[in-house]
């Protein structure tokens, strides 16, 4: 059986939602319920207490369980927003963390069930609408309200779906094969971000320079508020061959866009140590060229990202000669 995260929120229909503890409970599966202010106004904690068995979360200030709402989602096989108000649609949406329930489940790594409830106009209204959308974009799954007569003596859409069938789909949702994992900071700058971001995370180094082989490791990071890159160049352990290198290589936008970047770079390769700077300009689609200058020469590096095997590759020489240094970054 699983364990089960049910989020309630102050909608008059909250009293479905010990209906829907109960049958969870009685399902087997393990329930913990976290309650908003306004909830507690329509249903106290000690329903779903003695409906679940276990202790009710309430509020982030407890002294005995600030961190709470980690230990919760940490546990958490699948959590239900049920009822789900139009103010906490919009919270979730836009990632406001304001009190214990949007706080809570703005920390899960799990699968989330929304079932929405609310008066037909606000269902209807264009901008609770466009947060329903942004919350399955963001793959997060939506149960249809019902229809009917609503508690505000309107009829329309917006009813609470029935405890049993927001049972049917938790038990569809606990029966599929586990979501991958949202991919990291740095698998999404590769699919979506520009030149600067898509060089963040770890990498290895291979190549050659100066007629000596080079292997080593290369660790992306931002710095100074995400305005820049840095990459972090050191000697692989588990390489014993090639020179010893070791470089801090620090890029940023020079603009809105990565038409024009900045570099500066220290390094130290066979026991001499130099430092570069230079300015870089997009010449084509996912390509950069730099103009460098270290002890008065002028050099120029390329960096071009090769899609299909989601790496760069970097060039470094004289204008006019050929490159004294071919290196590619590839993940590891």
């Amino acid at each position: 059986m699983a364990t089960i995260l049910l989020a309630v929120t102050g909608s008059i229909a909250a009293y479905k939602a010990a209906d829907l503890a109960s049958k969870l409970h009685q399902a087997g599966h393990e329930v913990h319920v976290v309650m908003s202010e306004a909830a507690r106004e329509l249903v106290g904690p000690s329903t779903f207490l003695n409906l679940t068995g276990n202790p009710v979360f309430t509020s982030l200030w407890d002294a005995e369980s600030q961190t709470r709402h980690i230990q919760l989602t940490d546990a958490a096989d699948l959590a239900v927003l049920a009822p789900a108000t139009a103010n906490s649609l919009a919270k979730l949406a836009h990632g406001l963390a304001d009190e214990v329930v949007s706080t809570t489940l703005l920390a899960l790594r799990c699968p989330l069930l929304i079932c929405p409830a609310m008066n037909v106009r606000m269902w209807e209204n264009p901008v609770v609408q466009r947060n329903l959308a942004t919350l399955r974009e963001l793959g997060h799954e939506v149960l249809t309200p019902g229809s009917g007569h609503l508690a505000c003596g309107h009829v329309g859409a917006g009813r609470l779906a029935e405890p049993l069938e927001i049972q049917a789909a938790v038990e569809a949702l606990l029966a599929q094969p586990p979501t991958p994992a949202p991919p990291s900071t740095e698998q999404r700058a590769l699919a979506e971000g520009g030149v600067l971001e898509r060089l963040l995370g770890p990498w290895q180094l291979a190549g050659v320079i100066s007629g000596q082989p080079v292997q080593q490791t290369v660790i992306g990071e931002q710095v100074l508020s995400g305005a820049f890159v840095r990459l972090h160049c050191r000697p692989d352990p588990s390489v014993g061959e090639g020179f010893s290198y070791e470089a801090l290589l620090t890029l940023g936008r020079e603009g809105e866009d990565d038409s024009r970047c900045s570099l500066h770079l220290v390094e130290a390769f066979g026991g001499k140590a130099g430092s570069s700077h230079g300015t870089g300009e997009l010449i084509k689609r996912d390509t950069v060229r730099f103009a460098l200058e270290q002890r008065g020469k002028q050099y120029e590096a390329t960096l071009s990202w090769v899609a299909p095997e989601q790496g760069w590759d970097l060039s470094v020489g004289r204008a006019e000669d050929q490159p004294f240094a071919v290196l590619q970054l590839r993940r590891e």
